[in-house]
C-alpha cells in the first residue's frame, strides 16, 4: 500500500471442508479509513482448480505476466492449442476474445507509465479473477487481453458474457478512483473446435475488433459467428440425381500405391491404441479425407429397425456446415445412394452435374459405402466430394471392416472403451491401472493417497464355499472400494488384489476413508481384508508408492495369518517354520560390539548384532539370511528375537548389580511400518525391568525411500512410548534430509563407506565434518561406525564426532566376554 500499490492477486492451496486439496485465487483491494487512517482490505476469492491442474499437467511450463499476472501470449498459445487439441466434442463451440484499453496511450502520456502500469495491472487481475476457473486469460499485447472461453452455449451467449464481464471491470475501475478516461473494444470469435485453432481463433477475433473498432468513446463489441461465415456448400448426402456406380471391392493383382497403404496402417493404429472411441475416429476420418481430398466425410449409424440414421463422426473442412446436425433420426428413404448402398450391401458412387449458370457447370462426387457386422449393415461411411482416388475404393472398403469390430459404433465424447473395465465387478481393471498410474504427472497434484487392499484367503474360502461365495465376497469389497473411494478411483489388479487412488486430499482425510473401508468389511466380514495404504504431498512417485502399500498390506497380511496359525486355523509358512525352529535350538545368537565416546575413549555402549551358526558353516554372515527373511517377511521375527535377547542380557546384568550400558537394537523397515510391532516391543518390555532409554532402536537410512508421512507416522509412535531412535546407514545409499526433518532422531550414524576414506578423501572428510555440525545444530549425537584405524578415530576427534564404533575398539563378540572385558573391569 505505501508503494502505491492498492490491489494485489495470489493464487494458493487450501483443503475444503471434505478434506479435498484445491487451489484458489485471491485478490485483495486495499484501502484506508479516511477518519482513522486503519488500513482495510477487501478480499475476493475464487476456485481456480481446475484450471490450474490443467495449466500443471501442460507439456511445457508457462509464464506470467509480471505485471497484470495473468499469462503471456505464447503461454496462451500453449493452453488454447492443447485445450482445442485435446476436446473430444468437436462440435462444441469456443469463444475467443480480444480486449483493446482505450485510453491507455493517453494516460502514459498525460499521467505517467507508472499509472498506466497500476491500471494495467488492475484490469488484469480482475480478468484473472472473474475468468481463471472458466477460461485462460492473458496479455498479448501492452494494451491488449486476450480470454480463451472453451465452452459456449452460441455466439450470443459469448457476446452477452463479454458484456457483462466489461461493465464488472469498468465499474471497478471506476470504483479504484482512477480519474483517466478509459474504455474497452471487443473482438469475439466463437468457432467450432473442428474449425478451431489458436491462429484461426486469433486472426479471427483480431478481424472483427479491427474491422468494427470505431474511435468514439465508449465500450464496443464485435462479433465474429462462425456460424454465419460458413460456406453455402450443402452436404451431398441429400443428391439424388445423378450416375450411380456400383463397386463391390476384389482382391487383384493390382498393387496399391504406398500412399493407400501408408492411410491403412496409419488408420489401424489409431483404432488399436486411442483412449476412447471419439477421438480415434477423429484420426482416423482425418487420416481417410486426407487421402482422398475431400470436403467432408462422417460416419452414420443405422438404427435397430434399419429405418432411420443418426450421425456419429465427422470431419469437414474448416468453415463448411456441420452435417451431424442435419442427420437425426433421417428415414434412410430420403437418401439416395445410402439407400442404394444398404440394399446392394455394396459402395456407392454417385456422380452428378448441376448447372450453376447459363454457361457453367457443376460436377459433385458423393461415396457411401456400407458397415457391414456378420453381414447385416450397421452404419455408414458417407464422403463428399473426392478430389483424388475416387475410383479406389479399397481404404474405404478396409476402413468399413475396421469399424465394424467395434462392438458398437455409438460413443459419446467422454466414453471409455469396454476393455477399461473389470467383466465381474465393473471396476477399472490392470489394463486401465497400469495407463492411469503410469501416466500420473506430479507437478499436477497436491497430494496423493494409495491403498492396496487384498482378500485373505479366497483360494480357500473358494475349496470351502464354492466359487459362487469366493465371487461374492470379492463383489461385496469391490462396492465398498467404491463407496468409499469412488468408481472411478479404484481398480481391479488381480482377482483378490484393488488399488484405491486418492488424489489431492488431506492426509488426515485419507486415514479416515481407508479406516471407513476397514471398519465397514471388519463388521460383517471380520480379517476377510488386508490393508497398506500410503500418502504423500511431495516428491510423489505413484508406481513407488503403490509398491510402498503393497509392502504394508503383507505386513499386515502376515500379521493376519500369525493369528490364525495362533487359532490353530492355519499352517505356518514354511520358511517361518525353520526360522523359529533354528531360533528354539539356538542357532540365532545375539552378539554385541562395543561403542566409544571418542572424547574420553571410554566405552559407553554397545549395539547387538544377530549370529547364525550353523553345525557346517560355522558362523554364517547376516548377508546371507537377512536378505532372505526381507523377501520373506519374517524379518520381524528376527528383530524382536534380538530386541528379546538384548533385554535378556540387560536384565541378568542389573539382577548382578552391574552396571548398565545402552544398546541399540536394529529394525528392519518392514518391522518398523509393521502396525503391530510398537504393541510387540512393548510387550517384550513388560517382561523385564529395564528402563525404555536403555534400548536405541537403529533404522536403516532406506527409511528415506518411503514417503515422509508413512514413515513420519510409524517413527512418532515409538518416540511417544518413549523409544529412542537412530537413524542407521547414514550417507551409504538414499537422501535421508526430508526425513530428518521430519523425525526427531536421537543420534545418526555415519555410514563405513565414508568413514573408511575419511583421513586421505578430502570430499569424505568434508561430508562428515558438515554432518557432525547438523547433528550438533540439531541435538543429535553423532555416532562413526567401521572405525578401523587409529587415524580415523584422530580426524573424527578433531571434527566433533561424539561417538565411535568398529574394529578399532573391537569386533562383534558373545555378551558373557562383552561383560568381563567392560562391565566388570
Amino acid at each position: 500500500y505505501e508503494k502505491g500499490n492498492h490491489w494485489f492477486s495470489f493464487d494458493y492451496k487450501r483443503k475444503d471442508r471434505g478434506g479435498k486439496i484445491k487451489w484458489y485465487s485471491i485478490l485483495a483491494h486495499l484501502i484506508t479509513d479516511p477518519l482513522t487512517n486503519d488500513l482495510y482490505a477487501f478480499v475476493y476469492t475464487v476456485g481456480i482448480n481446475e484450471i490450474k491442474e490443467y495449466e500443471l499437467a501442460l507439456p511445457q511450463k508457462v509464464e506470467h505476466d509480471s505485471n497484470a499476472m495473468v499469462y503471456t501470449k505464447e503461454s496462451v498459445k500453449i493452453f488454447v492449442s492443447n485445450m482445442v487439441d485435446s476436446e473430444k466434442d468437436r462440435n462444441r463451440l469456443c469463444a475467443f476474445l480480444l480486449i483493446d484499453i482505450n485510453g491507455i496511450n493517453k494516460v502514459k502520456e498525460n499521467v505517467g507509465i507508472n499509472v498506466a502500469s497500476r491500471i494495467i495491472s488492475l484490469i488484469g487481475r480482475l480478468f484473472k479473477l472473474l475468468f481463471d476457473n472458466t477460461g485462460v486469460v492473458g496479455r498479448v499485447r501492452d494494451d491488449r487481453f486476450a480470454i480463451f472461453l472453451p465452452l459456449v452455449l452460441s455466439a450470443s451467449d459469448a457476446e452477452i458474457r463479454s458484456k457483462e464481464i466489461i461493465n464488472t471491470i469498468q465499474a471497478c475501475v471506476v470504483g479504484a478512483d482512477i480519474k483517466e478516461s478509459i474504455d474497452f473494444s471487443v473482438g469475439i470469435s466463437v468457432l467450432n473446435y473442428n474449425d478451431a485453432t489458436f491462429s484461426t481463433l486469433y486472426d479471427s477475433a483480431d478481424s472483427a475488433l479491427e474491422r468494427n473498432k470505431r474511435q468514439i468513446q465508449g465500450n464496443q463489441f464485435a462479433l465474429f459467428d462462425a456460424q454465419k461465415e460458413y460456406s453455402d456448400e450443402a452436404s451431398f448426402l441429400i443428391l439424388s440425381e445423378g450416375r450411380f456406380i456400383e463397386k463391390e471391392f476384389t482382391v487383384n493383382s493390382k498393387r496399391h500405391d504406398e500412399t493407400m497403404l501408408t492411410s491403412f496402417f496409419n488408420c489401424t493404429a489409431y483404432l488399436a491404441n486411442a483412449a476412447d472411441t471419439e477421438s480415434a475416429m477423429k484420426s482416423v476420418l482425418e487420416e481417410t479425407a486426407k487421402y482422398y481430398k475431400c470436403d467432408r466425410i462422417y460416419v452414420l449409424d443405422l438404427s435397430k429397425d434399419n429405418k432411420t440414421v443418426n450421425g456419429l463422426h465427422e470431419w469437414r473442412k474448416r468453415m463448411y456446415r456441420p452435417t451431424l446436425d442435419l442427420t437425426k433420426n433421417v428415414p434412410i428413404g430420403k437418401l439416395p445412394a445410402v439407400k442404394k448402398a444398404y440394399d446392394s450391401l455394396h459402395t456407392i458412387i454417385l456422380q452428378s452435374v448441376s448447372r450453376e449458370e447459363e454457361t457453367t457447370t457443376s460436377e459433385k462426387t458423393f461415396i457411401a459405402s456400407p458397415v457391414l457386422k456378420n453381414s447385416k449393415v450397421v452404419g455408414f461411411i458417407c464422403i463428399d466430394n473426392p478430389t483424388k482416388h475416387a475410383d479406389d475404393i479399397a481404404l474405404i472398403y478396409s476402413l468399413s471392416s475396421l469399424l465394424s469390430v467395434l462392438k458398437n459404433l455409438k460413443s459419446s465424447s467422454n466414453e471409455t472403451l469396454q476393455f477399461d473395465f473389470d467383466p465381474q465387478t465393473k471396476l477399472l481393471n490392470r489394463t486401465r491401472y497400469w495407463r492411469d498410474v503410469t501416466s500420473v504427472i506430479p507437478d499436477t497434484l497436491s497430494s496423493l493417497g494409495v491403498a492396496f487392499a487384498d482378500v485373505n484367503g479366497l483360494n480357500v474360502l473358494n475349496k470351502l464355499h464354492g466359487t459362487e461365495f469366493g465371487d461374492g465376497i470379492i463383489m461385496f469389497v469391490s462396492n465398498e472400494l467404491r463407496q468409499v473411494f469412488g468408481e472411478n478411483n479404484v481398480y481391479r489388479i488381480s482377482g483378490d488384489e484393488f488399488v484405491a487412488l486418492s488424489k489431492n486430499i488431506t492426509n488426515e482425510e485419507f486415514r479416515k476413508l481407508t479406516e471407513k473401508f476397514r471398519t465397514s468389511l471388519e463388521f460383517t466380514h471380520p480379517g476377510i481384508i488386508s490393508i497398506g495404504s500410503t500418502w504423500s504431498d511431495s516428491d510423489i512417485n505413484a508406481m513407488k508408492m503403490v509398491d510402498h502399500a503393497e509392502s504394508l498390506m503383507h505386513l499386515e497380511k502376515q500379521e493376519h495369518y500369525r493369528r490364525e496359525e495362533n487359532a490353530g486355523s492355519r499352517e505356518r509358512p514354511k520358511i517361518l517354520r525353520s526360522l523359529q525352529q533354528s531360533i528354539n535350538d539356538g542357532m540365532y545368537r545375539v552378539y554385541l560390539q562395543p561403542k566409544a565416546d571418542i572424547a574420553t575413549g571410554k566405552i559407553v555402549g554397545a549395539e547387538a548384532l544377530v549370529r547364525l551358526f550353523d553345525q557346517n558353516q560355522g558362523i554364517v554372515s547376516p548377508d546371507k539370511f537377512i536378505p532372505l527373511f526381507e523377501r520373506e517377511q519374517v524379518i520381524k521375527h528376527i528383530d524382536f528375537f534380538v530386541l528379546d535377547r538384548t533385554l535378556k542380557i540387560l536384565d541378568t546384568w542389573k539382577k548382578a548389580g552391574k552396571r548398565l550400558l545402552p544398546v541399540s537394537v536394529n529394525f528392519s523397515r518392514d518391522t518398523l511400518l509393521d502396525p503391530s510391532s510398537l504393541a510387540f516391543a512393548l510387550d517384550i518390555f513388560s517382561h523385564y525391568d529395564i528402563p525404555l532409554g536403555m534400548i536405541e532402536i537403529e533404522i536403516t537410512e532406506s527409511i528415506g525411500n518411503i514417503e515422509r508421512a508413512t514413515v513420519s507416522n510409524a517413527c512418532e509412535q515409538f518416540i511417544s512410548q518413549g523409544f529412542q531412535l537412530s537413524l542407521d546407514d547414514f550417507g551409504s545409499e538414499y537422501s535421508s534430509l526430508s526425513v530428518l526433518s521430519a523425525i526427531k532422531f536421537n543420534s545418526l550414524k555415519l555410514d563405513k563407506s565414508i568413514i573408511s576414506d575419511i583421513v586421505t578423501n578430502k570430499m569424505s572428510r568434508f561430508i562428515v565434518e558438515n554432518t557432525i555440525r547438523l547433528c550438533r545444530e540439531t541435538a543429535m549425537i553423532s555416532v562413526a561406525e567401521g572405525v578401523e584405524t587409529e587415524e580415523q578415530f584422530n580426524t573424527l576427534k578433531e571434527l566433533g564426532c561424539n561417538i565411535a564404533q568398529g574394529y578399532y575398539f573391537n569386533k562383534p563378540i558373545p555378551p558373557e566376554d562383552f561383560e568381563e572385558k567392560y562391565i566388570d573391569y
